[in-house]
């Protein structure tokens, strides 16, 4: 645990990283000492490519909260929310009838599509 908790994130670290280190530091001295380190550590050396989906789902759980890096941040996780969603409701059924189901919305958007268009 020393270790991990030494090797501090840099601009170049990985959002697993951020999280590890994170998960380190509360094991060691407690939530809201590894929220101020963590916290403070980010203003110094988060960066875009650490700034992901996965890692501010985890900090808003942890109750940190930092935004989306620009515009896409925030289109890509409304996508991951609705794919999250639809998997989720597809849970019980079996992997061939969630493709076919997908298959057909497809169809039907682009039915729509191409009425529209015309």
């Amino acid at each position: 645990m020393a270790n991990t908790i030494d090797n501090i994130p840099h601009e170049s670290s990985s959002d697993d990283h951020w999280i590890t280190w994170h998960k380190a530091l509360r094991k060691r001295y407690g939530k809201n000492n590894a929220n101020m380190l963590l916290s403070q550590a980010w203003e110094e050396r988060g960066e875009d490519y650490a700034n992901t989906y996965q890692l501010r789902t985890y900090l808003k759980s942890q109750g940190i909260e930092i935004d989306g890096t620009n515009i896409l941040s925030g289109l890509t996780d409304s996508a991951k929310n609705t794919w999250g969603s639809v998997n989720k409701g597809f849970s019980g059924i079996g992997s061939s009838v969630m493709i076919g189901v997908l298959i057909v919305i497809a169809i039907i958007g682009f039915t729509t599509y191409q009425a529209i268009k015309n």
